[in-house]
């Protein structure tokens, strides 16, 4: 589970409808559907910030229901009582926990950016994957602050700690290949 400081750090970056949809979710399972009759929002909003909390690691499911996560459990009583103040970024070990809980897709689609920005267009001719995979994809990515929208949403970029979760993985496939017995 990510630390306090790093969940406190999430929060304050949440939208307001989204963090409504994660206050929804608590102690209960809940299916897009009736989230929208809830809220009042088409299903396809409450997907996007489904997908959104789902990258923050703040929430788990697919399509059909989504329940909160122990991490979206401790942000909530977070929030109810006065606590310390939020962290500036994310700690290594709290970005290398998203990182693990990223599908295979979403990495895929991390692993083509590079210093420069890139459309939608771009990411998919990279990946091969489809636009909406794509779209998904930068949904939950930004929802783990490792991808950012620039131009209004048609070009996104690595942010600072999308670039460090990058370094750790190289450091961490690096450590473990010294680790390896050499064959002959």
């Amino acid at each position: 589970m990510l630390c306090d400081k790093c969940l406190l750090l999430i929060d304050n970056n949440l939208p307001d409808k989204t963090r409504q949809i994660l206050h929804r979710l608590h102690n209960s399972e809940i299916t897009v559907n009736h989230l929208a009759q809830e809220t009042g929002q088409s299903a396809h909003e409450i997907r996007k910030r489904l997908l959104y909390l789902k990258g923050a690691t703040l929430v788990w499911g697919d399509w059909s229901a989504y329940s909160i996560s122990p991490a979206g459990e401790r942000m909530i009583e977070l929030l109810t009582k006065p606590t310390g103040s939020p962290a500036k970024n994310l700690c290594d070990t709290c970005l290398l926990q998203i990182g693990e809980t990223l599908p295979p897709r979403e990495s895929d689609i991390l692993g083509v950016f590079s210093t420069r920005p890139l459309t939608r267009l771009q990411i998919v001719v990279a990946t091969g994957l489809s636009d909406h995979k794509v779209r998904e994809g930068l949904i939950l990515l930004r929802g783990a602050r490792l991808v950012e929208a620039r131009s209004g949403g048609r070009a996104f970029y690595l942010t600072a700690e999308g670039r460090r979760l990058e370094h750790l993985w190289r450091q961490q496939l690096a450590g473990s290949r010294e680790m390896m017995p050499v064959t002959a």
